[in-house]
């Protein structure tokens, strides 16, 4: 898959959890232009494991692939973003994760996932 077609699944994913997140009561987030580059990087990636197969419709498995990647490069858990630290709200436990959090993967997850179906979208 070229980069502009993920990164534009990646906009829609990222809109997505924006709204989630706004519904559930968080804080405003930034358009995907303005939005942390880690994050942005990080929606790509996970965009690409699932065009990939590799979540499998699985919040939990895509949080799993997530969680590895985060301790692997030394991230720590932290209740909000802090790059210089390496604190993240993701980097914990599925079973410890916030209901809010679980609920912005999944809806990360069928945003892909649905793009990749409609438009049949593979790596």
């Amino acid at each position: 898959m070229n980069n502009k077609k993920l990164e534009a699944a990646c906009v829609i994913a990222y809109n997505v959890c924006v709204g989630t997140a706004q519904c559930l009561g968080k804080e405003p987030r930034p358009d995907w232009p303005a939005a942390h580059p880690l994050i942005r990087h990080a929606f790509m990636e996970e965009a690409r494991w699932v065009f990939e197969g590799k979540a499998a419709g699985d919040p939990e498995k895509l949080h799993e692939l997530r969680l590895a990647k985060l301790k692997a490069h030394g991230w720590k858990y932290g209740r909000t973003m802090d790059a210089e630290q390496k604190k993240h709200p993701f980097c914990i436990e599925w079973e410890k994760l916030s209901d809010d959090l679980k609920k912005e993967t999944a809806m990360f997850l069928i945003t892909i996932g649905s793009i990749r179906n409609v438009f049949g979208w593979s790596a």
